[in-house]
């Protein structure tokens, strides 16, 4: 009896109900009637999906400017442009490969659109169509496991900040900042080498400024010789 209205079903299974509901019956309770609610959760999904472009869009404006070959800090390095590519098709990836036929398999089945200017943007009604469709199918797309939402995510940000792997984005930073460190310790040598030069040229100089004194000296003397040479003359 469901809502004072009997129903029968050849199975513990029932399917049917209103609202897609679904019951599995595991025993009886004569006399204590069952209290059955739930919360329509695509309102939420919708609210993450909206998060989700904007963070997507902070991300992608970040690595644009850190890209431009005209005064970014990476130009057109490796790590970045792999990164570039993977954002581009992070829409058309399929997340849910376990998913049966007809169900939600891709971000873009939840609304992630791509821009031309390689920006992302919410498809609210490819996303509302997916929820009156599929709303389990939209669900599962959020739940812990090897597949769905957060699981690309966080292999996006593994693959990202993977500082082994030379061809990623951490892996370019690395190398900068090696490089930074090995042009720092030849500034270092070159001042130090400096400083040893001056120390160098100041002794050779004064040495160099004595001896012209003498020199000057000795000149001056010969001079006052043949001055009186010449008057005696």
């Amino acid at each position: 009896s469901l809502d004072t209205i009997a129903m029968t079903s050849p199975t513990n299974r029932i399917t049917g109900l209103p609202e897609g509901l679904q019951l599995e019956l595991t025993g009886i309770n004569p006399g204590a009637p069952t209290t059955i609610s739930f919360t329509d959760r695509t309102s939420q999904i919708s609210g993450v999906m909206s998060d989700f472009v904007t963070a997507l869009n902070e991300i992608a404006t970040a690595l644009n400017e850190a890209a431009n070959p005209l005064g970014g800090s990476l130009g057109s390095d490796a790590g970045t442009r792999l990164l570039k590519r993977e954002l581009t098709g992070l829409s058309s990836e399929i997340i849910m490969p376990n998913a049966a036929e007809g169900e939600p398999q891709t971000l873009s089945d939840l609304g992630l659109s791509l821009n031309r200017d390689g920006s992302f943007r919410l498809d609210a009604e490819r996303l509302q169509r997916t929820l009156d469709e599929s709303p389990e199918g939209a669900a599962a797309m959020f739940t812990n496991g090897l597949f769905g939402v957060f699981a690309t995510m966080d292999r996006l940000a593994r693959q990202t900040s993977s500082s082994s792997d030379p061809g990623s984005l951490a892996g370019s930073v690395q190398r900068y900042t090696n490089e930074i460190t090995a042009n720092t310790d030849k500034l270092s040598k070159i001042a130090e080498q400096q400083e040893a030069l001056r120390e160098r040229l100041t002794v050779t100089l004064g040495a160099a400024d004595r001896q012209v004194a003498q020199s000057n000296s000795t000149l001056s003397f010969l001079q006052q010789q043949i001055d009186a040479w010449n008057g005696s003359n």
